[in-house]
């Protein structure tokens, strides 16, 4: 458990070096649930430099979980983190409508610090797919977060350019 907060904090911080020695740590635990997570954290922390191979350690959590004989719990304790990395990971690789369904599938589940970085994605992936007024719907849930630092302003911009106002 320590591990697992260790590297949520390491995560957050941005600090990779250490995030990714604690996911080398949570990989080799007896617990199948906290291996598959090690792999969600490589995942995500791949998916900015490598998308192609971070999907390929998706697809190695996914043989994890269907390997997995107990009952599966799609709103277990990394079900969200999932949706978060799947959503982030469809973005990089250029799959902006799945990156918005996940996004949107997050937000209605979940309400976490990450929230504000999906609604983000999610109206960005809106209006790369054409459907500029979805996103600014979207980007209404930030005015509840009221965060000075991401309040949606440029996917805004982007949105109404998009609609050729």
């Amino acid at each position: 458990l320590l591990s697992a907060r260790q590297w949520n904090v390491a995560l957050k911080l941005f600090d990779v070096d250490t995030a990714i020695s604690v996911g080398a740590q949570l990989s080799k635990s007896p617990l199948g649930e906290v291996r598959r997570a090690a792999l969600l954290c490589d995942a995500f922390l791949l998916s900015f430099i490598d998308a192609q191979q971070a999907e390929a350690i998706l697809l190695s959590a996914d043989e994890m979980h269907a390997g997995d004989n107990r009952a599966h719990d799609d709103e277990g304790s990394f079900a969200g983190w999932e949706l978060y990395v799947r959503a982030v990971i469809d973005f990089q690789v250029g799959r902006h409508h799945d990156a918005a369904q996940r996004a949107h599938e997050f937000m209605h589940r979940h309400r976490s610090s990450e929230l504000a970085v999906l609604v983000t994605l999610a109206a960005m992936g809106e209006v790369l797919v054409g459907e500029p007024a979805r996103a600014l719907t979207t980007l209404h849930a930030l005015e509840e977060l009221n965060l000075p630092w991401l309040d949606g302003t440029d996917v805004k911009a982007l949105a109404h350019l998009a609609l050729g106002a």
